[in-house]
């Protein structure tokens, strides 16, 4: 079963699996880890993508992905963007997918990252 619906683009889903975790987290935030801790830890953004994960009543249900190499630790930030948003079916949808994988957000997101931000 594929990962998208059937009008999203074909995508690699070898770096979804490669992944240390997902964090859920804004541009702004994601910028806020960044300026916090690359000057203490490496810190590479990786290709992103539009992810159209389901659709609900003809509504698609959209996400941004960019991966990030923190550390050469592959990490996945993720953010809802369709005007509709369903979060309980997004989570069902990494549970589907990569039920192994931590997931949090940023607020925690030294549970992804691993301890290095933690000893900050």
């Amino acid at each position: 079963m594929p990962l998208l619906t059937k009008n999203a683009c074909l995508w690699d889903e070898s770096e979804f699996k490669q992944c240390k975790g997902f964090i859920e987290a804004t541009d702004f935030e994601r910028h806020c880890l960044w300026k916090e801790y690359h000057e203490k830890f490496s810190w590479h953004n990786h290709q992103g993508w539009l992810l159209n994960i389901a659709t609900l009543n003809k509504r698609p249900i959209s996400i941004s992905v960019l991966f990030v190499a923190v550390d050469s630790e592959l990490i996945c930030f993720w953010e809802a963007i369709s005007q509709l948003a369903d979060y309980k079916l997004i989570d069902e949808w990494f549970k589907k997918y990569f039920p192994d994988i931590r997931h949090t957000n940023t607020g925690n997101a030294h549970i992804v990252i691993g301890s290095k931000l933690s000893r900050q």
